[in-house]
């Protein structure tokens, strides 16, 4: 198995919706970061064998010069460059369009739900499930890869067969689910929206069941093995993301988020 030649680089902590979970809540207003730093990291990776790029956030698309930080990705050599979105700005046609042709090729998208009440009701911002649909929509319609993050909690527990079904028909060639990360900036969260894991396994073998016919790699990620028993190809742990070709090579990310 080879170790992933992807990274992971953060644009600035800003964003424009306020996930209830969200372990940078106290920072989503933090100016963006430069555009000479990300290209220093984008430098730095590529030195290093890097040949694919995620731009993250915060939520990168509010960022000013994206379309620049592609292209100039693209000019380093980068093979692919994603973006890990919520889809608000991309709901725009012409700029769905714009970094198409700034060369995107992927978007990993953030679907919290499968309707405005869950999806809205996690990201406290009304009107975001219809954008993020047609967000979609538009990736789709532009050619690009299309890749979905959901993020399994109380609040969408009962809803994740809902979200696998509204999102095969937009053919996703991976989609993760992944268990709330316990981080210290998100403690006062965890009692009331995090599931045991004895609770969250027979819904996501529910889901992996519904979804592997469709889908070409299926995620459930940090979730003992033992909680998934008989769908272990499944799982993608701490271990295993690093052979995972859509995740970040850990040696050259541990050195960017210093």
């Amino acid at each position: 198995m080879e170790i992933t030649k992807r990274v992971k680089i953060v644009t600035g902590l800003k964003c424009n919706i306020q996930c209830v979970f969200c372990y940078y809540r106290d920072n989503l207003h933090a100016p963006n970061r430069k555009f000479a730093e990300i290209r220093k990291d984008l430098l730095y990776a590529r030195n290093r064998g890097i040949s694919e790029v995620d731009f993250s956030g915060g939520e990168p698309t509010v960022h000013p010069d994206l379309p620049r930080l592609i292209e100039e990705a693209k000019s380093m050599g980068m093979e692919k460059v994603c973006i890990i979105s919520n889809g608000i700005r991309i709901s725009n046609r012409d700029y769905a369009a714009g970094l198409k042709s700034a060369g995107l090729d992927e978007i990993l998208f953030s679907v919290h739900g499968s309707g405005e009440k869950i999806h809205d009701g996690i990201t406290r911002i009304q009107g975001s499930f219809q954008k993020i649909s047609r967000a979609i929509s538009n990736a789709v319609s532009e050619g690009l890869t299309i890749r979905t993050n959901t993020v399994v909690n109380r609040i969408n527990y009962n809803d994740l067969l809902a979200i696998g079904s509204f999102l095969i028909p937009f053919h996703p060639v991976q989609m993760n689910f992944i268990t709330i990360n316990d981080w210290c900036f998100a403690k006062n969260l965890v009692e009331k929206l995090m599931l045991s894991y004895s609770e969250m396994s027979p819904r996501l073998k529910e889901v992996c069941d519904l979804l592997a016919p469709h889908v070409i790699k299926v995620n459930v990620r940090y979730i003992p093995f033992c909680f998934m028993k008989d769908y272990e190809r499944f799982v993608c742990n701490h271990r295993q993301v690093k052979f995972d070709p859509y995740e970040w090579v850990p040696r050259v990310r541990a050195r960017l988020e210093i």
